[in-house]
């Protein structure tokens, strides 16, 4: 049982380690009508012994928040 659960538990922990919820990235392209961006990342990831760029993201969503009148 505790092999499992350890199994388990190291399974999860890895998935959140390469879990991205924020990142630096810069606008390429954006469609005003749909609210959505081409954005390329402006950090790099180690794969494999060496730095590699990561793609482009296409449709991200942008939101522009506004308050007051």
């Amino acid at each position: 049982m505790q092999d499992d659960e350890e199994c388990l538990r190291r399974a999860i922990e890895n998935k959140l380690d390469n879990l991205r919820v924020a990142m630096p990235g810069k606008i390429i392209d954006f469609d005003e009508e749909v609210q959505t961006a081409t954005v390329k990342p402006l950090i790099k990831e180690y794969v494999r012994g060496k730095w590699e760029s990561l793609p482009m993201l296409p449709d991200v969503p942008c939101f522009f928040p506004r308050a007051g009148g």
